[in-house]
């Protein structure tokens, strides 16, 4: 009979994985670390121990990647340890379940690890959603009377909640294409203060991740590179990025930047190490000198406050809904249409307002029975609006915080990108090449652009994808590579939006779990509370602060601010029992 031991299951997924740099070495590009012993005792196992618990706690030991896994080493025999290539994959899973073969001698034991896949990380420590079964094969024999493990496949194999205490994800900044935005790339790295400086800073000067680079530009060139070992403020070896005393380090490769790229080179710095809670000052030199002479004594976050990622990216001109087929402001005490051609319409199917709210776009039914069904119209809040594009479908329009560009999708599978001519104030509609999302096979149902303008979320065939945006010569965008986010929440997803910079909020067909806030790397999915919705909901709209979404009695809310055994969803009075949907700016 097959003996099963299961693995622990939780309500949230949290997945993590990186590989770990060295404690004394200059940071390298992550693919080429070369990973040192470490310096700490690695705990040898349990004298006596059986070969069935051996594979478990081999397991566990897994999560643990100091010393290429040395505490999962010594679990090994010494073949099996020189010959096992830890670093050829990392799979993380949901549930790992180990069964005895039944083929087992006094000296032998063969094993069957079998697990629910979750995800992959990259040797970079960039997460991607993946699903199904994986199966492997571990061999144990027994050595000098204790059992090790004599054959096993390359790679590491991680169970989810081990995770938890051995990994974190961080995000380390790259600029958009105008320079002016940091836009988070999300990576997973190894729980060790002491190290998370360096490694930060190798993943900065080895560039963004393969998903994300058609979208992002860097201050750190090849040729910039450390000159020496990253201190602390007042060159101290020890603890750094542990606790106060700040930061210092000295790069090489930058005589010919400018002062503005020397700023925006410092954001990058300052916001990653700061994302990590790294305090400052933030002593930043180029070959031995200030990077800013200005700046002698150190940065801080006050000297890029205009880079902030978590800074608000829109105007705060307040809730805004499609009420009864018309756009109106929200105030407490009342509702009221806004002025000129979307306040007065009532055949509004959706709307959007643009970061700065000085334009508006909306969806309306047309009318015209010889017509396509949908028209796109745009024009300054308040003002008159004009036709930019008809279909059998457009979703909702979505507007790009650093151009001002609006994008939607019509007829569920040409995305179009609207633009207003400078010499002549009218609108143009560009096709943006989709072929990547094509290739998804389903329906564009839901298409929000993140407030960096550089992602995209999309809702393709129910399933949840997020896409990198990119220009690879004036005028032309692209969408590419798409990744699959919350697979678990398999296809029933109708809405969704940003709620920040490396999150979505998702509603979905579901009565039981109909909204979901989701991080963009798709390592987490969190079930939000559903207390007081009524479903099926079908909108959504979310800013860093405050959640709204449209359930079968109206518009409701969800402060991030309330306690966690006090967050249900609120009624916002005036926009319950009547044909709503919230817009905030975007």
């Amino acid at each position: 009979m097959a003996v099963v031991i299961s693995g622990i299951s939780a309500g949230v997924l949290l997945l993590s994985g990186c590989t770990a740099l060295p404690t004394h070495s200059q940071p390298q590009a992550i693919g080429a670390i070369q990973h040192n012993p470490a310096e700490t005792a690695v705990p040898e196992p349990t004298p006596g121990i059986d070969a069935f618990p051996l594979v478990r706690e081999f397991i566990k030991a897994s999560a643990q990647p100091a010393g290429r896994h040395a505490a999962a080493r010594q679990f090994l025999t010494t073949e099996a340890e020189s010959r096992w290539n830890d670093s050829a994959s990392t799979t993380i899973a949901n549930r790992v379940d180990v069964l005895s073969e039944g083929l087992r001698s006094e000296n032998t034991a063969t094993f069957i690890v079998r697990a629910e896949k979750v995800g992959q990380l990259s040797p970079d420590g960039v997460f991607t959603a993946e699903e199904g079964t994986v199966e492997t094969k571990i061999s144990v024999v027994r050595v000098d009377d204790e059992w090790r493990i004599d054959d096993l496949p390359s790679g590491v194999m991680i169970e989810r909640p081990h995770f938890l205490s051995h990994y974190e994800r961080q995000a380390v900044y790259f600029l958009d294409p105008t320079g002016r935005r940091l836009v988070p790339d999300l990576r997973w790295v190894a729980v060790n203060p002491e190290q998370i400086v360096p490694q930060l800073m190798a993943m900065l000067m080895d560039g963004p991740s393969t998903n994300l680079a058609p979208g992002v530009t860097s201050q750190f060139s090849e040729e910039v590179r450390l000159r020496g070992p990253i201190t602390k403020a007042d060159g101290r070896t020890t603890q750094v990025g542990v606790g106060l005393g700040g930061i210092k380090m000295d790069l090489q490769g930058l005589a010919a930047t400018g002062a503005e790229e020397r700023r925006r080179l410092a954001a990058q710095i300052i916001w990653t190490l700061d994302h990590a809670d790294v305090p400052g000052p933030y002593v930043i030199e180029a070959d031995g000198a200030p990077l800013d002479e200005s700046l002698p004594t150190g940065w801080t976050r006050q000297d890029v406050a205009s880079m902030d990622p978590n800074a608000a990216a829109s105007a705060d001109v307040g809730l805004h809904a499609i009420f009864n087929g018309a756009l109106v402001s929200v105030t407490d005490s009342a509702v009221s249409p806004v002025p000129g051609t979307a306040g007065a319409l009532d055949s509004l199917d959706s709307g959007s307002i643009s970061h700065d709210g000085k334009q508006v776009a909306v969806i309306t039914r047309n009318e015209d029975s010889e017509g396509s069904a949908y028209q796109l119209l745009i024009g300054a809040y308040g003002g008159a609006l004009t036709v930019a594009a008809e279909g059998s479908s457009i979703t909702r329009p979505s507007w790009s915080a650093s151009d001002n560009s609006l994008w939607a999708v019509i007829d569920g599978d040409t995305v179009i990108r609207v633009v207003r001519e400078p010499a002549t104030g009218e609108h143009s509609a560009l096709e943006v090449e989709s072929g990547a999302i094509a290739g998804l096979q389903g329906q564009i149902t839901s298409f929000r652009l993140a407030p960096d303008g550089v992602r995209a979320a999309l809702i393709v065939g129910g399933k949840v994808y997020v896409a990198a945006v990119a220009e690879p010569r004036q005028g032309l965008h692209t969408l590419l590579n798409p990744k699959p986010v919350a697979l678990n929440l398999t296809d029933t997803a109708v809405a969704l939006d940003w709620g920040s910079t490396d999150s979505l909020l998702v509603v979905r067909n579901s009565s039981e779990a109909p909204v979901a806030r989701v991080t963009a790397d798709g390592s987490r999915v969190e079930q939000l509370p559903r207390g007081n919705l009524s479903p099926p909901v079908t909108a959504v709209d979310a800013s860093p602060t405050t959640e709204y979404v449209t359930d079968s009695r109206g518009v409701l809310r969800l402060g991030q601010d309330e306690p966690d055994g006090e967050r249900f969803w609120r009624e916002v009075s005036r926009l319950m029992g009547v044909d709503a949907k919230p817009i905030l700016p975007g």
